[in-house]
């Protein structure tokens, strides 16, 4: 449907959403093609603003394919073209994923967090929770602020991850998401040995979850 509407830009945007799929399932051997025949459809043919959503996802898709040059070069290259955007010559459909500082923080944050830059993530992913209103658009916020606190009890800094996920926990409270829930599965994955070792902060995060649930 999307190629008899446009063989190009939306055909390309199909591909896109596919290749995000294929990361969220965790099938890394596709994401890659998917990414790169997406690019291959829109480029020279879009405005700078649409290209560097394909470029944000094709770095994303080299990254979980280990690939991390090619992903810090689409990286540079997303962030070239919003330097030169106008925000205007946007079509409405590729600026549904929200503004652009906020879309390519986010991506940007997930790609160095499958590097394992998780330094560099957890700043891009800072920013981009800045970028969103928490009264106006509580579900990315909160869904950011707990990638964000993934980062951070990675990189060993545990008091401050179960701040942030506390935080994230108050956006995600009346919010009926299969996003939700899956951040709030993995919150309990990563803090499960931190409440064996009696980290109180860690045990009352185990609580709201609870409730939520």
């Amino acid at each position: 449907m999307a190629s008899e509407a446009d063989p190009h830009a939306h055909a390309a945007y199909g591909l896109r959403i596919l290749a995000h799929q294929a990361m969220d399932l965790g099938l890394r051997e596709h994401c890659v093609d998917l990414a790169d025949a997406a690019l291959d459809r829109v480029k020279d043919r879009v405005d700078p603003d649409t290209e560097s959503l394909f470029r944000l996802t094709a770095a994303r898709a080299h990254a979980a394919d280990g690939s991390s040059r090619e992903a810090r070069s689409a990286l540079s290259t997303a962030e070239r073209l919003l330097d030169r955007s106008l925000g205007d010559a946007t079509p409405e459909w590729a600026s549904l994923g929200g503004p652009a500082e906020a879309r390519l923080a986010n991506q940007s944050g997930k790609a160095l967090q499958a590097m394992g830059d998780l330094k560099a993530a957890e700043e891009q992913l800072r920013r981009s929770a800045r970028c969103w209103n928490p009264a106006t658009h509580p579900r990315i916020h909160a869904l950011t602020l707990a990638d964000l606190a993934e980062t951070q009890c990675a990189q060993g800094k545990v008091e401050a991850a179960c701040q942030t996920w506390n935080t994230a926990l108050d956006g995600m409270t009346g919010i009926h998401s299969a996003r939700t829930r899956d951040a709030i599965t993995s919150m309990r994955v990563n803090l499960a040995i931190y409440r064996r070792r009696g980290l109180t902060a860690a045990q009352r995060l185990e609580t709201r979850a609870a409730s939520l649930r």
